[in-house]
């Protein structure tokens, strides 16, 4: 999977990026990563809750990427679930649309991450589809996160807000965005949210474009 993430945390925000390598067959399984967040966004000690114990949001847990993390996420956080359709083995999942403010509200209420999938997550019409879900359903969303006092957002973004940029380049926090799709463009408007709700509500945010996805199994 080829990710760039841009990072606003404590203060600025960064971005790590990684070119998009070919398939890759077999697939990799998962290892342990660690890392250390540089100085300059370091949080002071003890601002971040014991991780077991955070209480987590996922919305759209339904979609492609969604049910390959739920089994980790039930485990080890105090997990949440809002989707259009019910989650198989999840009762309690919130059935909502992004268009509903109230209940967004309320299924914010408590929440430490808001990690936010739900979107229309490939290109399709753009006033009928990709406007209410990725545009106004991500203010909608993002909105009920400020207000419910949500502490940091992690949005699922896509390499194609970046994909007119030659496959061989890493694209640098320095490069503006070449979006492939007006897909690309909503996601590309998600990320400036997410840096507007940093700069002048004091989220934290993280954005992650995701390359592909491929099930470790198939």
């Amino acid at each position: 999977m080829g990710v760039a993430i841009l990072d606003c945390r404590g203060v600025g925000c960064w971005v790590r990026a990684t070119k998009t390598e070919p398939r890759i067959t077999p697939p990799l399984r998962p290892t342990p990563l660690s890392f250390k967040i540089p100085e300059p966004y370091a949080l002071p000690p003890g601002i971040i809750k014991d991780m077991e114990r955070l209480k987590v949001l996922l919305t759209g847990p339904g979609g492609r990427i969604g049910p390959h993390l739920l089994p980790t996420f039930t485990e080890r956080y105090d997990l949440r679930l809002l989707d259009r359709q019910p989650i198989e083995g999840y009762p309690d999942t919130i059935i909502a649309d992004l268009s509903d403010k109230e209940v967004l509200k309320k299924a914010m209420e408590g929440v430490d991450v808001l990690i936010h999938l739900a979107a229309t997550s490939d290109e399709a019409p753009f006033v009928e589809e990709l406007v209410p879900n990725n545009v106004i359903g991500l203010y909608n969303t993002f909105e009920a996160a400020k207000e419910a006092g949500v502490r940091r957002i992690i949005y699922a973004s896509t390499v194609q807000t970046v994909g007119f940029y030659p496959s061989d380049t890493t694209v640098q926090a320095s490069d503006p965005p070449r979006p492939v799709s007006l897909y690309g463009v909503t996601k590309v408007m998600g990320e400036a949210m997410g840096r507007w709700y940093h700069d002048k509500h004091g989220l934290e945010f993280v954005a992650v474009r995701i390359g592909w996805f491929q099930d470790y199994d198939s």
